[in-house]
C-alpha cells in the first residue's frame, strides 16, 4: 500500500502526459500476473520470496487501477459515467465470487499450487477484451520529463485552490478508512464476536459479493440521475446506520440482513467515488487525479485497520473498535455535505 501511494501521483501523471494509460495497464497486469503464477512454484521454507511475490502481485493490481479508473472519461459518455463505473464494479464482484468458487474447489482439497495458477489465468484473459478491443480516445500531451514534474505540481495545487476537490479527497481519506477495515475484519468480527463458523463465512462472503454487484449497479445509475457526491451521501447515512446495528447485534439472523445492506453500499461507494472523480477530470488529465485518490486510499486502507486494531487490543471489545470505525463515516458524511460536484467541474474547466 505504501508503494501505490508513493507511487502512483507520479505513474498517473506519466500515463497522462505521454497517453501510456493503456501500455502501463497492461505492465502491471502483466507484472502482477507473473508474480501470482510464481507463487505456484515456491518450496516450502521459501518464505522472503513468497512474501516478495505477495507484495509485487499487490502493489500491480493496486497499481494498475490507478490506469484502468483513469480509462473511464474518455469511453463512457459524460452523462453515463456513473452506469459505467457501476457496471464495472458489478462485473468485478461477480467475477471474483466466480473465480473464488473455482479456487475454492482446489483449496478444499487442499490443493493449494492450482489456486495461484487459476487466480493468474483469470486475471490475464479477463483483462485481453480490453488490451485488445478498448480505444483510450484521451490526449496525449508533451512528453517532456519536466513537464511531467510540472504537471505533476499543478494538480496538487489545483486540487488544493478547489474548495469541493480537497473536501473530496480528505472525506475518502476517512470513509474508505470504514470501507478498507470493514473488508479486512468483517469475517473476523463474525467469528470472534458472533460466532460464526468457516462455513458460514465462506457463504457470507459470497453474499455479500452479490449485493456489492447489485448495489454498485443499481446506485450507478441513480448517480447519473442525482450527481455523484449525492449518491456517496447516501451510502454513507446508510453505512452510519449499518456500523451502529453491527456494534449491537446479538443474533447470527439478524447479522445476515446486515452483511447485505454493508454489501449493498460497499460497491456503490467506491463506484459512486470513481464516477465523482471521471466526471470531474477531462480524459486527458484522469490519471492525476485518481493518482491522488490512490494516495488517499491506499495510506487510509492502512490506517482505518490499524484504528479497529488498537480500540478492540486496548478495550478487549471488537464493538468499540466498530463504533470507532462508524466515526469515520459520520466525518466522511459530514465533509461530502460541503461537497459541490458542479463547482468541481467548474473549476476543472476554468483549470
Amino acid at each position: 500500500m505504501l508503494l501505490v501511494a508513493l507511487s502512483s501521483p507520479l505513474m498517473g501523471t506519466v500515463a497522462d502526459r505521454l497517453g501510456w494509460r493503456k501500455q502501463l495497464l497492461f505492465a502491471y497486469t502483466l507484472t502482477g500476473v507473473l508474480a501470482t503464477a510464481s507463487l505456484a512454484l515456491l518450496n516450502p521454507g521459501d518464505i522472503a520470496l513468497a512474501l516478495t511475490l505477495l507484495v509485487i502481485a499487490n502493489f500491480a493490481f493496486e497499481g494498475s487501477l490507478v490506469f484502468y479508473d483513469a480509462l473511464l472519461p474518455s469511453i463512457a459518455p459524460p452523462a453515463e459515467i456513473g452506469r459505467w463505473s457501476g457496471i464495472g464494479w458489478s462485473s468485478g464482484y461477480i467475477g471474483s465470487l466466480f473465480c473464488l468458487g473455482f479456487a475454492a474447489v482446489f483449496a478444499a482439497k487442499g490443493q493449494l499450487t492450482p489456486v495461484f495458477f487459476i487466480v493468474a489465468a483469470w486475471w490475464f484473459l479477463f483483462s485481453l477484451p480490453l488490451f485488445l478491443r478498448v480505444r483510450d480516445r484521451a490526449p496525449r500531451a508533451s512528453e517532456s520529463a519536466p513537464n511531467v514534474l510540472a504537471s505533476l505540481v499543478a494538480t496538487f495545487r489545483r486540487i488544493r485552490r478547489s474548495r469541493s476537490l480537497s473536501r473530496f479527497f480528505l472525506a475518502y481519506f476517512l470513509y474508505n478508512d470504514g470501507v478498507a477495515t470493514t473488508i479486512a475484519f468483517a469475517a473476523l468480527y463474525a467469528t470472534t464476536t458472533l460466532g460464526f463458523g468457516q462455513t458460514e463465512v465462506l457463504i457470507l462472503l459470497g453474499v455479500v459479493q452479490v449485493s456489492g454487484s447489485l448495489g454498485a449497479f443499481s446506485l450507478g445509475l441513480l448517480a447519473d440521475r442525482i450527481g455523484h457526491a449525492r449518491t456517496i451521501i447516501l451510502t454513507l447515512i446508510v453505512w452510519c446506520a449499518v456500523v451502529l446495528a453491527a456494534a449491537f447485534v446479538t443474533e447470527k439472523t439478524t447479522f445476515w440482513g446486515i452483511a447485505l445492506a454493508v454489501g449493498f453500499v460497499m460497491g456503490a461507494t467506491q463506484s459512486a467515488s470513481r464516477g465523482f472523480l471521471a466526471s470531474v477530470a477531462s480524459a486527458g488529465e484522469a490519471g492525476e487525479l485518481f493518482g491522488f485518490k490512490a494516495v488517499a486510499g491506499k495510506f487510509s486502507a492502512v490506517l482505518g485497520p490499524l484504528i479497529f486494531g488498537v480500540v478492540s487490543s486496548a478495550t478487549g471489545n471488537q464493538r468499540y473498535a466498530l463504533l470507532a470505525v462508524g466515526v469515520l463515516f459520520i466525518l466522511g458524511t459530514l465533509l461530502m455535505l460541503g461537497v459541490d460536484e458542479e463547482a468541481a467541474r467548474r473549476d476543472a474547466a476554468a483549470d
